[in-house]
């Protein structure tokens, strides 16, 4: 989730099973490598026909060929109103070859280039266009023309292995980044992430930049550096240890001997019905942070089945709607439309608050509450608000209404209060989601096939399997961990392992302890 602690500034609130620092601002790219071009879309031979004037988009106002890029390149859904109408035959392609980008090369970072070549930026890769589009920014020509991997760049390796080679120095940060992560909260940020890891042995590249020790790697999943080599992006995977457990007794002693409140269920699943295989504590209900927007997921799927959306529905921003990072959506103008698919992708693969809350809105609470049995429920901007240290009052409120009518009548003040601006928010385990790992993998099963789920791996391996889904949550004292894979023999299990501790709750304890299950299973 987003959720942050004492270590976590509160307009990032980086979700640390997947990321360490999430700051994306604008920045260079690093160097390109020529890869194998994909194939190619164009669309149909115009045939003639009578003058038309020029269509008009019904959301948005005339755009740029960048910007009519960046909204199709990022979009869960192709529409067909963004296209002239003989690409009307090629559009269910070009929708698998988009569907595919976001599975190989990971989140659409941005889009550059001028009038003859295009380039889109994503997390593991660049994808080269050619496109033109009318003057109400409807594509009139697109053509793909190729795909380069990421190559290393000397000036941004040189920048990553100052961070774990020596005293820490604000000034490897550019001033827009220390504006947004102050110095005093990047330091302790850092050495946490890198618990338990050992010594700094380096940093390799291989489709991508790796920071190395002596017991396990951190997979820098986005960076980028300034003229002068600081770095104005970062974004850190999720910590990857090289410890190694042979069996699931193993991996349940080591999780059982971790402060506070753990749990674990590893079960086998054949359509509805699913076997265990490992356990500890896997009916308590713990904190799960981000986690819970399985429910929304869930939820929202079932209204999709039942008629009431489709995947391409619009539906509107409003300011009630926005909430605190991870995610982007909130710095959007309210008033802009966007598909489910878009807003459930970012739900999952980057935990987007906004979007999680927007969709939560759109969906309705009941059924949600209902799948997480608890009731009521928060969304995240109430949580955030709830737990703002000026708001103390409101959350001692919270905590003593006895009655579940009492305690929406907090949540309705919750909502409107305001939220945090300063890095700190109150710990409070008890203002959070509180759900079983059985639930979880009930609900992470019912929503497993969808292609969303698997844009983000979370701690497993995607090579080591057929197919994983994930979703994972993080709070101050929170961690949890789910994922569902399908080995390459065709069994399907899942994973769900979940963490509670007044202090912090380091993901590189946690994420060996699941990785070594997985290691298991495949």
């Amino acid at each position: 989730m987003a959720l942050n602690s004492g270590a976590f500034p509160a307009r990032l609130a980086p979700e640390r099973w997947f990321t360490a620092l999430a700051l994306c601002l604008a920045g260079t790219a690093p160097a390109l490598a020529q890869a194998a071009p994909p194939a190619t879309l164009q669309p149909a031979p115009a045939q003639p026909k009578p003058a038309q004037p020029a269509a008009t988009n019904p959301v948005a106002p005339a755009l740029s060929v960048t910007a009519a890029l960046q909204r199709t390149f990022s979009a869960g859904a192709v529409q067909p109103e963004w296209f002239s109408r003989e690409f009307t035959p090629v559009l269910p392609k070009l929708q698998e070859i988009l569907a595919d980008y976001r599975l190989r090369l990971g989140m659409l970072q941005k889009v550059q280039g001028a009038p003859g070549s295009y380039r889109m930026v994503y997390q593991r890769g660049v994808v080269t266009a050619v496109a033109t589009v009318s003057a109400a920014g409807i594509f009139s020509s697109l053509r793909i023309v190729g795909e380069t991997g990421l190559a290393a760049d000397p000036a941004t390796v040189r920048a990553l292995e100052r961070l774990y080679s020596g005293a820490f120095q604000p000034q490897w940060f550019s001033p827009e980044f220390l504006a947004q992560v102050p110095a005093q909260q990047l330091q302790p940020l850092l050495t946490q992430l890198a618990a338990g890891l050992g010594a700094f042995t380096g940093v390799t590249f291989d489709a991508g930049y790796v920071l190395n020790f002596a017991s396990g790697r951190i997979p820098v999943n986005s960076v980028a550096t300034d003229a002068q080599g600081r770095f104005t992006a970062l974004l850190l995977g999720q910590v990857q240890s090289t410890a190694r457990y042979n069996s699931f007794p193993e991996v349940v002693s080591a999780l059982r001997a971790l402060p506070g409140q753990t749990s674990l269920l590893v079960t086998r699943v054949a359509g509805q019905t699913s076997t265990d295989v490992a356990a500890l504590n896997p009916d308590a209900k713990l904190a799960v942070g981000s986690s819970f927007k399985l429910a929304i997921l869930a939820e929202l799927q079932a209204q999709i089945l039942a008629g009431k959306w489709r995947w391409n529905s619009l539906v509107t921003l409003q300011d009630a709607d926005k909430s605190l990072p991870s995610g982007r959506l909130q710095d959007d103008p309210s008033g802009g439309q966007y598909p489910l698919q878009r807003l459930a992708e970012a739900m999952v693969s980057v935990s987007d608050n906004t979007a999680a809350d927007l969709l939560l809105r759109t969906v309705g609470r009941s059924g949600v509450e209902l799948r997480l049995a608890e009731a009521p429920m928060l969304n995240t901007r109430e949580l955030f608000a709830l737990r703002n240290p000026a708001n103390f009052a409101l959350l001692a409120g919270y905590r003593a209404a006895a009655t579940v009518q009492a305690r929406r009548a907090v949540i309705l003040r919750a909502a409107a209060a305001p939220l945090p601006t300063s890095g700190a928010l109150t710990p409070a385990l008890d203002a959070e989601w509180h759900v079983s790992a059985r639930r979880l993998c009930t609900m992470m099963n019912s929503v497993a096939a969808l292609p969303l789920t698997r844009l983000n791996p979370g701690v497993a391996d995607p090579a080591d399997f057929f197919r994983v889904s994930y979703k994972g949550g993080s709070d101050r004292g929170v961690l949890n961990l789910t994922t569902q894979v399908v080995t390459k023999k065709g069994e399907t299990y899942c994973v769900s392992a979940s963490w509670n501790d007044t202090r912090d709750v380091p993901l590189a304890q946690l994420a060996p302890l699941v990785q070594a299950t997985l290691q298991l299973l495949k």
